[in-house]
């Protein structure tokens, strides 16, 4: 869950064409156009009973489980924490700690320790149908490159997947799918 800033200066440092459209922060933001314009439809669309102050209290004090401190990986629309596997938390019981506080979030295990919570809303794979209605864009004119497990809802749906060949583990149940390809 790249924010915005690391997304261009990555784009920059590789030497890439500058993209019509960045989906940064794991689907927390959405930029268009010559001057990178952030979705407001979007932001508001995510901000729909997202209580994120009401996930931190319902999270704290889990063992395992703490804040991620790096700048950047903080977002209004994604709390990230940092998970020991050995601490004996496990998602689901993050799920249902959420849950049962009537909070409707989204929580994504990335590498076995990289913990991000969203809005039930959210996600790459939510931005870009977003995206695809918004602008009528046919979903099959749509590639996602994805490697880690955190992008497995953006291969979720009819747009075009590609998955390069050291892809995390955790991708491995969409490489079934006709429109996901591995190199």
């Amino acid at each position: 869950g790249r924010d915005f800033a690391q997304t261009q200066r990555k784009i920059k440092e590789l030497g890439l064409p500058r993209p019509d459209i960045i989906i940064s922060q794991l689907g927390g933001e959405i930029h268009y156009g010559s001057k990178m314009v952030i979705d407001k439809q979007w932001q508001r669309h995510l901000n729909h009973k997202w209580k994120p102050d009401a996930v931190r209290n319902a999270l704290e004090g889990l063992p395992g489980l703490e804040l991620q401190p790096e700048k950047g990986r903080q977002h209004r629309f994604k709390i990230s924490y940092l998970l020991d596997p050995d601490s004996g938390t496990r998602v689901e019981q993050v799920r249902k700690k959420l849950r049962a506080k009537g909070l409707q979030t989204k929580v994504i295990l990335t590498e076995g320790y990289l913990l991000d919570v969203l809005p039930l809303r959210s996600g790459k794979g939510n931005a870009i149908r977003h995206l695809s209605m918004k602008w009528d864009i046919p979903a099959n004119q749509i590639l996602v490159f994805a490697r880690h497990g955190n992008d497995i809802g953006a291969l979720r749906g009819e747009h075009l997947g590609v998955l390069p060949a050291d892809h995390s583990e955790e991708l491995n149940p969409v490489l079934d799918q006709p429109h996901v390809f591995a190199s």
